[in-house]
């Protein structure tokens, strides 16, 4: 008595040369996409810049007209001018620190 299982690979198995071809290539195919999908998975930094510029688009399109204006008139003179904007962070997170380290005492 032969296996359920066995039967269906008997018939999945090409039956002449041209359908194990057609076979070959297609599997070919498939292996291509999947090691596309998990170079694109593994790559992470690419993954990571998309993301933000997914937000940053769906922020943009959030913000009305004047505010999203003006974002784009600071974050320019901040790209031109990039010390200023790090003092600045920089000042930003040691002032938080300092009020969230008091209201914890």
């Amino acid at each position: 008595m032969t296996n359920p299982s066995e039967d269906r690979s008997r018939t999945d198995f090409p039956r002449d040369e041209e359908e194990a071809r057609l076979d070959l290539e297609l599997t070919r195919q498939e292996l291509g996409e999947t090691v596309q999908e998990l170079a694109h998975k593994a790559n992470v930094p690419a993954r990571a810049r998309e993301q933000a510029e997914h937000t940053v688009t769906a922020v943009k399109e959030k913000l009305p007209p004047p505010v999203a204006e003006k974002a784009e008139t600071v974050a320019g003179a901040a790209r031109r001018n990039p010390v200023p904007t790090v003092v600045g962070a920089v000042v930003l997170l040691l002032l938080v620190r300092r009020l969230t380290r008091r209201r914890k005492r």
